[in-house]
C-alpha cells in the first residue's frame, strides 16, 4: 500500500476513534433497544452517583498510563515505565469495579449466582461429594427434548475444573482485596438473600478470590503483551503501549463471568508466537510455537472461541518459508493439551462436539436468527471494542512488507467472527477472547512497525481517542447492567 492509502486509513481510524464513543455513548443513553426485544438486550440501570473512590482510580490510573507513556525517555527506561503503565491499568480496572451499582460486590454475585455462569455453584457441589469427574463426563452436556441448554453445556469443562481449583486450593486473598465486597456479602447469606447454592462461607471466599484473579489475569494479559512489544528493537513504542493499556479496559466490564479469564491464555499465545516469530534459531521458534499450540489447546477446554486465534495462527504460518516444521510444532503443542484432559479423564473432542450441537440447538429455540445479529454484533464489537477495534483493527489496513499478511489476517479474523453467526448477542463478553490478538496488532502498527510511521498530528488524535475509549468504559460501567443478575 503506499504512502497516500497508508495515510488516510490511519487517519479515518483514528477519528472514528474519537469520533465514535461520544455517538455510542448517546446511544446507550438514549434508552433504545440495544438488542432484539423480547429476546435478547443488554438491560439497563437506573441513573447512579458515581462512586468517588472508583472515580478517582480510574482518574489516576489513566494519568498514570497517560504521564508513564507519554513522558520524555521512554525508550532509554522503557521497562521501569512498562511497570508503572502496568499499575495504571490496574488502577483503572480497579476503578471500574467500584464505580458499579453495587461495586465489587455485583461482580462477586456474578459468579455466585447459578444462572450467570453456573460453573462456581456446581463446582461447590461436586467437589462436597467428589463427584465432579463423573458429573463432566456423564451429566454435565445430558439435554432434555426442547429444553434450552443451560450456559455450562455450551462450553467444555475448563471453566468448571478452573472453578472447582480455586474453590479447593486458593487462600481468602480476594476477602482482603475487597473487604467492603466481602461484608456485603456476609450480609446478604445473613439476610438469606442469596441463593442456596451459595450460602456457604467457602463459596464466598471462592467468589471473591475469583474477581480478584480476573484483576490479576488482566494485569499478566497486559504484562505479556508489553513485553512482546517493547522486547522488539528499532521501535517506537509509546502509543503501542498506551493501546495495549487502555485499551483493555472493556475486559474488566465482564468480570463476573469467567470470560475475562481468557485474555490472560490468548494473550500468552500472542506473546509466544510473536516471540517465535522474531528468533533466528529453529530450535527456539519451534519451542515457542509449541508452547503457543499448548496455550490454545487449554484454551479450547474453556471455550470454542478459541478455535479463532489457532486457525489465524496456522494460517499465518502457512505464509511462511519453513510452514511445515512451523505448523507441525504448533500442532504438537496443542495435541499435547488435549492429551492432557484426555488423561486426566475429561476428554476434548466429544465435549467440543456435543457443546457445538447444544449451542446450534440454543439459537434454534431461542428463534435467534441470523441476519439481525450480524448488525448487534458489530454494535457490541464497537461499545466494548471501542478504541481497540476503531484505531486497532482498522488501521491494520495500513500495513506493509511482510506483516501485512498477519495484520490483515487478525483484522479479517475479527470481521469474520462478527458475521459468522456464531455469537448472537453479548458479542464484547464472547469475543474477549481475541481481544489480545487485536491489541498486539494494534500495538505493533501505532509504535512505528510494519512499515507504518504515523506523524506527530495523527499521533496526537489517537491518544486522544485512546482517552475517549476510556470515558466510554466508564459511562458503560454506570448504564448497561453486564452482570445479568437481580
Amino acid at each position: 500500500m503506499g504512502r497516500r492509502p497508508q495515510r488516510l486509513c490511519a487517519w479515518t481510524a483514528a477519528v472514528a476513534g474519537v469520533g465514535l464513543p461520544p455517538l455510542l455513548m448517546l446511544l446507550v443513553g438514549s434508552g433504545m433497544e440495544l438488542g432484539v426485544p423480547e429476546l435478547w438486550s443488554w438491560r439497563r440501570l437506573p441513573r447512579l452517583e458515581p462512586d468517588p473512590v472508583g472515580t478517582a482510580l480510574i482518574l489516576g490510573g489513566a494519568a498514570l498510563a497517560l504521564v508513564a507513556a507519554l513522558g520524555r525517555g521512554f525508550r532509554r527506561r522503557k521497562w521501569q515505565r512498562a511497570g508503572w503503565l502496568l499499575l495504571g491499568g490496574l488502577l483503572f480496572d480497579c476503578g471500574i469495579l467500584l464505580s458499579g451499582r453495587a461495586g465489587a460486590a455485583e461482580n462477586a454475585l456474578g459468579f455466585l449466582d447459578p444462572f450467570t455462569t453456573g460453573y462456581l455453584t456446581q463446582a461447590a457441589r461436586h467437589c462436597a461429594d467428589g463427584s465432579l469427574r463423573t458429573y463432566c463426563r456423564e451429566e454435565l452436556y445430558q439435554v432434555g427434548e426442547g429444553e434450552y441448554p443451560h450456559h455450562l453445556q455450551v462450553h467444555p469443562p475448563g471453566n468448571l475444573l478452573w472453578a472447582a481449583l480455586i474453590y479447593r486450593w486458593c487462600p481468602p486473598f480476594g476477602n482482603r482485596l475487597f473487604p467492603g465486597a466481602a461484608a456485603e456479602l456476609e450480609m446478604l447469606a445473613a439476610a438469606e438473600a442469596l441463593p442456596a447454592s451459595a450460602s456457604s462461607p467457602e463459596i464466598r471466599v471462592a467468589a471473591l478470590n475469583l474477581l480478584a484473579l480476573t484483576l490479576l489475569g488482566i494485569s499478566a494479559g497486559r504484562a505479556l503483551l508489553l513485553a512482546l512489544l517493547l522486547a522488539q528493537p528499532r521501535r517506537r513504542p509509546e502509543v503501542g503501549a498506551l493501546l495495549v493499556t487502555l485499551g483493555a479496559g472493556g475486559v474488566v466490564l465482564f468480570a463476573g463471568h469467567f470470560d475475562p479469564f481468557y485474555f490472560p491464555v490468548t494473550a500468552a499465545a500472542v506473546t509466544a508466537f510473536g516471540l517465535a516469530l522474531s528468533r533466528r534459531s529453529d530450535r527456539g521458534r519451534w519451542w515457542l510455537l509449541a508452547l503457543c499450540g499448548l496455550l490454545l489447546g487449554v484454551g479450547t477446554s474453556l471455550s470454542l472461541g478459541f478455535g479463532a486465534p489457532a486457525v489465524l495462527a496456522g494460517a499465518v504460518l502457512l505464509a511462511r518459508p519453513g510452514r511445515w516444521r512451523e505448523l507441525s510444532a504448533l500442532a504438537v503443542g496443542g495435541l499435547v493439551a488435549v492429551a492432557g484432559f484426555q488423561l486426566a479423564g475429561y476428554p476434548l473432542l466429544p465435549a467440543w462436539l456435543v457443546c457445538w450441537r447444544n449451542h446450534r440447538a440454543f439459537f434454534a429455540l431461542r428463534g435467534l436468527d441470523y441476519w439481525p445479529w450480524v448488525g448487534w454484533n458489530a454494535v457490541d464489537a464497537l461499545l466494548f471494542g471501542g478504541v481497540l477495534v476503531t484505531v486497532g483493527a482498522v488501521a491494520l489496513l495500513t500495513a506493509s512488507g511482510r506483516a501485512r499478511n498477519a495484520l490483515l489476517g487478525a483484522g479479517g479474523m475479527w470481521l469474520f467472527l462478527i458475521f459468522s453467526g456464531s455469537a448472537r448477542g453479548e458479542f464484547g463478553r464472547l469475543l474477549i477472547l481475541y481481544v489480545p490478538v487485536l491489541l498486539a496488532g494494534g500495538a505493533w502498527l501505532w509504535s512505528g512497525s510494519a512499515g507504518f510511521r504515523p506523524s506527530r498530528w495523527l499521533t496526537r488524535v489517537v491518544i486522544v481517542a485512546l482517552v475517549f475509549g476510556a470515558l466510554q468504559v466508564w459511562y458503560l460501567r454506570q448504564t448497561l447492567k453486564l452482570v445479568i443478575i437481580d
